[in-house]
């Protein structure tokens, strides 16, 4: 019988199966991370088959479900991905399950076991924060937010119901704008010495295209529902005083908001919960990263050397994607938003 790979070959892939496969996974969340959100404006097909790839082979041999928990930048590909919200619960109860039976299996009662825990909490609330994302932005979920609020739209049966009695009492009744050339003077809050760094029409159209999206409930339109009679008019009202570039310049935003709702974390990031749990999982990645590299200093372990150097690698990079998730988060739209928020107030636009 002829061998395919020589023993010796085997004895190493072995050897080194589980090393490189944990080395791979770390190199494709920081690919991920880096180039999650690049579709979002190139469109370019190289960068949609390479992010394709990342996404597919994300979940290979994770660093205790913290690589499964994904990088912020990305959580579902399609919008399919976000509709198989039951599969994405069960995987995180069965990895969670799988990761803890392994991780007990393994214990020895050393300071390397111990450190494990703290990591496996991290790679839990990660993964948590993926599926409550992907289960958030369902299309049936998402509706379902949308139609919660206080303004449902206009009811068309009932509007033409009433149409057709006045008519037939012999009103004279035509279809009409609300305060039709009229748009009140909105405003939002500038601000003078925030970390945001953009210039005053930047924060301007921001805010403009919140204002839309949130308080107006464009993001009904993603989900095949329709804009009640004030939202349509006020919004009508004022593309129709707007130059070209500002009123694409305010779809842009809008189209930005909507993308990181469906495809990342940013529904959950962006909340008191989501900085809370950002802070706790770097402060306890830096932990056990210095934890560790005080003991092996200082201590005689029976640790290879090859898995002391995987472990400084994978703790490192948790690091240094943790510290590049921060940055992104401050520097990212939804931040300016919040940081505009206490200041003077300068005109949005008035009528």
């Amino acid at each position: 019988m002829v061998e395919v790979f020589p023993d010796p070959v085997r004895k190493e892939w072995n050897k080194w199966e589980l090393r490189g496969l944990v080395i791979v996974s770390l190199f494709v969340q920081i690919s991920l991370i880096f180039s999650g959100n690049r579709r979002k404006y190139i469109a370019k097909r190289r960068i949609r088959i390479f992010i394709w790839c990342a996404y597919l082979l994300a979940d290979w041999a994770p660093f205790l479900l913290l690589h499964l928990g994904g990088p912020d930048t990305i959580t579902a590909y399609a919008l399919a991905d976000n509709e198989l919200r039951l599969r994405h619960l069960l995987g995180l109860v069965v990895q969670a399950a799988a990761a803890i039976y392994i991780t007990l299996l393994a214990w020895e009662g050393t300071l390397l076991s111990f450190l494990t825990i703290p990591m496996l909490l991290c790679g839990i609330i990660k993964y948590g924060e993926r599926t409550w994302v992907l289960m958030s932005a369902n299309r049936d979920q998402f509706r379902d937010s949308v139609l919660t609020d206080k303004d449902p739209g206009p009811s068309y049966a009932n509007f033409m119901e009433e149409f057709c009695l006045k008519e037939a009492e012999g009103y004279n009744v035509t279809a009409a704008q609300v305060e039709e050339g009229h748009s009140p003077g909105y405003e939002f809050e500038n601000t003078a010495g925030t970390p945001s760094t953009l210039d005053p029409n930047a924060r301007r159209i921001l805010h403009i295209a919140d204002y839309f999206f949130e308080t107006l409930k464009f993001k009904r339109l993603f989900v095949d529902l329709i804009l009640g009679f004030h939202p349509r008019d006020e919004s009508q009202d004022f593309f129709e005083k707007q130059d070209c570039n500002t009123a694409f310049e305010v779809i842009e935003v809008e189209l930005g908001f909507t993308y990181d709702v469906f495809y990342t974390k940013a529904p959950i990031i962006y909340t008191p919960l989501g900085l809370f749990s950002r802070i706790m999982t770097s402060c306890i990645t830096l932990t056990v990263l210095l934890t560790f590299a005080t003991s092996i200093g200082v201590k005689s372990h029976k640790h290879q050397l090859i898995d002391v150097v995987v472990t400084y690698i994978l703790l490192i990079g948790a690091m240094l994607l943790e510290a590049y998730a921060v940055r992104s988060l401050i520097l990212s739209d939804w931040a300016n938003l919040w940081f505009s928020h206490n200041s003077s107030k300068i005109p949005l636009f008035v009528g």
